[in-house]
């Protein structure tokens, strides 16, 4: 009885107290041993282990003869009050510790979905007010990486339109102009002719068919550019001949090129290892042909014009070149822009469409367009197109 687990086929459960008492009530043995070997008597004690939920008390004989008694309480580890406290307790600030950190994570979501949103509202006002006509106003910029590269794509754009605003306005007021100065001059030669103080001849009729020449080349630059610039503008690539190209627009303006005595030259030069020149023929003839206009207008008298063709494995380089006066330096980065003319250019023929067509041309074609003047030396307009590769 002192020692039942050394008992072959004893298996005592630890959280079952069990105990072994003696024929006078006193404890013998406790599955409850304190550290220093005593028995744990808390729960487990004389008659008090009555009013405890433990077992009845079994009598242990030996030889007839009582020699004891064992008793084991069918209580387990949550029936003592302290350990359903403690596991209450814990409990308790597990549920709180969630409550805490779920009230944290959705306080932090809410500050982070905050500082997402406001610069994506502030961008989306602003884009608001791009479409309303407000352009030049900055876009504020915060936020992550990706929200600032938004707003700097807004900003951007916004800087693109009020650009293209202001171009198309100086654009009208130049369109305007320049189709209220023939209608101007027409209607004062009528109102002069009807009025008798201007003679009705052959020579006023010449000047106002003139006039309306000029108005109908007007409009059919305008209406030539419009085309071009249409998002539904296709271009047609066939193989063209250099030469022959060049020698048709000398043809063209053989009249002009006679009456100033002009010298032409033509350049060809191929550095390819099989290579051709593919591009639509009617749209780079007119390009070209807009080209030489402006080239013959303003080559001096026994100037010179030259064409050059120079194409080798990446490109090809269409050029027209004439000895006449230069451009002054700060007018060349606007030529090619619609209707724009130059101090020497202001009284002569033409729409000032013929240089912004011939670069929407070159564009269409996926090249450039670019033009080089100097003092004592000329003008050069050079077409840049990429060379068509043909398989030996």
């Amino acid at each position: 009885l002192t020692d039942p687990e050394s008992v072959p086929g004893t298996d005592i459960p630890a959280d079952i107290p069990f105990a072994v008492l003696g024929p006078d009530m006193e404890l013998v043995f406790s599955n409850h041993m304190r550290p220093e070997g005593r028995p744990d008597m808390s729960g487990i004690s004389g008659q008090g282990m009555r009013r405890m939920d433990q077992g009845p008390l079994v009598k242990v004989t030996s030889g007839g003869r009582m020699i004891g008694y064992v008793t084991s309480s069918s209580r387990r580890f949550y029936d003592d009050q302290a350990n359903a406290s403690l596991v209450s307790s814990m409990t308790t600030v597990i549920i709180l510790d969630l409550v805490i950190a779920s009230a944290a994570g959705i306080a932090l979501m809410f500050l982070f979905s905050r500082t997402l949103s406001r610069p994506a509202h502030q961008i989306a006002e602003r884009l608001d007010r791009m479409a309303m006509g407000d352009l030049v106003a900055p876009v504020p910029s915060g936020g992550s990486s990706e929200i600032i590269s938004i707003a700097h794509s807004a900003e951007r754009l916004g800087r693109e339109l009020a650009s293209e605003r202001a171009s198309r306005q100086r654009w009208s007021a130049d369109l305007a102009h320049d189709l209220r100065t023939p209608i101007s001059a027409m209607r004062a030669q009528f109102e002069g002719m009807l009025d008798g103080v201007l003679s009705l001849d052959k020579g006023r009729i010449e000047k106002n068919l003139k006039e309306l020449g000029r108005l109908e080349e007007l409009v059919t630059d305008l209406e030539e550019l419009i085309r071009l610039e249409s998002p539904e503008m296709r271009i047609e690539k066939k193989s063209i001949d250099a030469g022959a190209l060049f020698r048709e627009l000398g043809e063209r303006f053989a009249h002009e090129i006679e009456k100033k005595n002009i010298t032409v030259q033509h350049s060809i030069g191929v550095h390819s290892t099989g290579a051709g020149l593919e591009a639509d023929p009617a749209l780079l003839q007119r390009a070209l042909v807009n080209i030489m206009a402006n080239a013959v207008r303003h080559v001096e008298r026994n100037g010179t014009i030259r064409f050059s063709f120079l194409q080798n494995d990446e490109e090809a380089v269409l050029s027209v070149f004439n000895s006449g006066s230069f451009i002054p330096f700060d007018e060349l980065p606007h030529v090619f822009d619609r209707l724009y003319r130059g101090e020497l250019a202001r009284n002569t023929p033409g729409s000032g469409l013929g240089l912004t067509i011939a670069k929407q041309v070159a564009e269409l074609h996926g090249g450039s367009i670019c033009i080089e003047s100097r003092e004592g030396w000329g003008t050069e307009v050079r077409i840049n197109l990429l060379s068509k590769k043909i398989p030996a």
